[in-house]
């Protein structure tokens, strides 16, 4: 039997009473925290393919969204491929979900040995969401803004999840369950230890 979990990144439901409104904090060197799904790649390089649905003006940010992850070790994380038959295929489209960016489902063989292996994996991006290619800052936006919103920082969260993190209450973190801002293109301390555990690196 091959067991699914989904994961992504969220908007706020601005009907969940969260009352911060603005948090102007410089986040370049903070993040400590980390959560793991408990589930991990048995060897590298992930195959990815890239589905026509994203569009082309995106396809540069995918590669410099693997790159985040590449630059903290000496493993080749990914290659890219064409088949649909990948171990990860990227794409936009809709989910049943209610302000989501990005959902990334993970498939695993519970009735395989190693049960904490990950045997395939899809990222969705909200095709109804105003992604745009933004400056970065060190700063969190205000947490209700209405967007754009940076489509590589987004990306990098996904990975994240592709790779075998969870979420974290680290707001700091790229990991974080909302977004707060498009500093999540930098990867915070706990993001890198999180997968130096998972892999050994």
């Amino acid at each position: 039997m091959i067991f699914n979990i989904s994961m992504g990144m969220a908007l706020v439901d601005y009907n969940n009473n969260i009352q911060i409104s603005e948090l102007e904090v410089n986040i370049c060197e903070q993040g400590k925290l980390y959560a793991l799904t408990g589930f991990r790649w048995q060897s590298f390089p992930i195959e990815y393919y890239i589905d026509s649905s994203v569009p082309d003006e995106f396809v540069e940010d995918v590669i410099l969204s693997i790159n985040a992850w590449e630059n903290i070790t000496e493993v080749n994380l990914f290659k890219k491929v064409q088949t649909t038959s990948a171990d990860l295929v990227i794409k936009f489209g809709t989910t049943e979900a209610v302000y989501v960016l990005g959902v990334t489902s993970i498939w695993i063989d519970e009735l395989n040995l190693d049960s904490d292996i990950i045997e395939r994996s899809e990222i969705i991006m909200s095709n109804i969401a105003d992604f745009q290619d933004l400056e970065i800052t060190c700063e969190l936006l205000p947490i209700d803004h209405p967007g754009p919103y940076d489509f590589q920082a987004v990306m990098v969260h996904e990975l994240g999840h592709v790779l075998g993190l969870d979420h974290t209450e680290d707001e700091f973190a790229t990991m974080h369950t909302y977004y707060i801002g498009s500093f999540s293109r930098t990867l915070s301390p706990g993001d890198v230890n999180g997968i130096y555990e998972i892999y050994n690196f």
